[in-house]
């Protein structure tokens, strides 16, 4: 239930512009996050906060991602890429 809570948020990430959809988009995330708090539902959440002009709780969110892919001995430049553009 996670992943496809996840994968239609993400999908509104991208496809949608309307300030209404992406707070859809959120709740959906929002609730992928209660069944798993993954790199990637952490990711796509925090991509849709920083859509919403919330920065603040999208880079918090974001260095969250960073800091348990790390810890998964991941690969990190991606996610370290979004932040950096989450803080200009």
């Amino acid at each position: 239930m996670a992943s496809q809570l996840n994968n239609l948020a993400w999908i509104h990430f991208e496809n949608m512009h309307n300030t209404e959809d992406t707070k859809q988009a959120l709740i959906w995330s929002s609730k992928s996050l209660e069944y798993e708090r993954g790199i990637g539902y952490l990711d796509t959440y925090a991509n849709l906060l920083n859509k919403l002009g919330r920065k603040e709780e999208a880079i918090k969110i974001q260095q969250e991602a960073i800091d348990l892919s790390r810890k998964a001995g991941n690969d990190v430049t991606e996610l370290e890429k979004t932040l950096i553009e989450m803080k200009k």
